[in-house]
């Protein structure tokens, strides 16, 4: 074989190298970018609903860490199906009073009255149930009502009793929980809540007690925030010791009437303590909450709106909906906690998300790394093909 006839296909396996490179560079950087698709495919109706409304009544306000989820899984549904769907809050985290339950009544009385008419109501949360229970007759009379996020699962079983009533209870992952943290720190004999006295947090202190029969050699006890002045939740919380777990569940306010926001709350809280706190519940991770197992609130937005879309097309009778099994969650953990904490990974489940990692979006700069490196190696090849078609080409002159 000539030397010519060498250099060409030389050239020809590099220009392919560089080719097979830079498509790999190409993969890598698409990979960087990429985001996880939702596993969760709407089913599209096969009924035009572009007449049908939905009011979904929050317990909460706007900015409720809850809402986003909530408000996100129902949205899901109802934009696929084309369902309207108007929200009003009760801002009940902030305003936990009769006053505000009578504002809120003349508030919603009046939309109902003067602005459209409603094909069915959806009620997120522990006030949201009790309220439309409450006013079921005079607002809501033969209206199909769908509860989710509910934290009271007795009151949850009593609302399904109801002929025009189904949901979502939010039953919360505290067994799972106080498992994580029993593997963290197996030296601990007591676990305590911090609780309010608002609905859910009522809610809270139900499902909290209720775990005592998992762990019967363990002490239960409360910080309860409506019975205690800040100072002494801040004397409470600093005499909380490496013998206990901590589970931050509810703390809207203390006996004095002050509101606390999120933000507020766990900053009193890992100000105060020395040890991981954990949670169930959305909000705080990225904040000083350690972790636990969280509710997927979205997922129960999803289940709620399927339920209210399949009512108001007439493909179920909410009569005859039973109470939906329990959502499912997620473990997460803060990975600075765990650093702080000396809690190795080893200790944690397998399926754990990790969060407010030092080293975030470390998976997409190595893949634009990888990427970098083989464009390079592409262009190098590339290099390599054009030398050595240029030696091709001097050989052929020289003949």
């Amino acid at each position: 074989m000539s030397q010519i006839k060498k250099n060409s296909i030389a050239t020809i396996i590099l220009i392919v190298l560089a080719l097979a490179f830079l498509l790999e560079s190409l993969n890598f950087v698409y990979a960087s970018f990429k985001k996880t698709p939702n596993s969760y495919e709407p089913p599209l109706s096969d009924i035009s609903f572009d007449d049908k409304n939905v009011l979904f009544i929050s317990s909460y306000s706007p900015t409720h860490p809850a809402l986003f989820y909530e408000t996100t899984g129902l949205a899901e549904i109802f934009d696929h199906n084309n369902v309207n769907f108007d929200i009003v809050y009760m801002d009940t985290e902030k305003y936990n009073d009769p006053e505000n339950f009578r504002h809120f009544y003349n508030a919603i009385t009046y939309k109902l009255n003067s602005y459209k008419k409603y094909d069915g109501i959806i009620a997120g949360d522990d006030a949201a149930l009790m309220f439309v229970q409450e006013y079921q007759s005079e607002l809501f009379p033969n209206m199909p009502i769908v509860f989710f996020g509910t934290e009271d699962l007795a009151a949850a079983e009593r609302a399904s009793q109801n002929p025009n009533m189904a949901g979502v209870a939010q039953k919360l992952f505290l067994t799972d929980t106080i498992q994580l943290a029993l593997k963290v720190n197996p030296a601990a004999t007591k676990i305590c809540a911090i609780v309010d006295n608002s609905l859910t947090g009522k809610g809270d202190q139900k499902q909290f007690f209720a775990e005592k029969r998992n762990f019967p050699d363990k002490e239960f006890f409360t910080i309860n925030t409506d019975e205690k002045s800040r100072a002494q939740i801040t004397e409470s919380l600093g005499a909380i010791d490496d013998h206990t777990i901590l589970i931050f569940m509810s703390f809207l306010s203390d006996m004095d009437g002050q509101h606390y926001s999120l933000t507020e709350a766990l900053a009193l809280i890992t100000k105060s303590v020395a040890v991981p706190v954990y949670r169930t519940e959305v909000g705080g991770m990225g904040m000083g909450v350690f972790g636990g197992k969280i509710y997927d609130l979205k997922s129960a937005g999803i289940q709620a709106a399927q339920m209210m879309t399949d009512v108001i097309s007439q493909k179920a009778n909410i009569s005859q909906i039973l109470q939906s099994e329990p959502i499912g969650g997620t473990y997460y953990i803060d990975t600075q906690l765990m650093k702080k904490f000396g809690i190795k990974k080893r200790l944690l489940p397998k399926s754990t998300v990790f969060v407010n990692e030092s080293n975030g979006g470390d998976s997409g700069r190595k893949n634009l790394s990888i990427a970098a490196v083989f464009f390079a190696i592409a262009l190098m090849l590339v290099a390599a093909a054009i030398i050595v078609a240029k030696k091709r080409r001097k050989l052929r002159e020289e003949v």
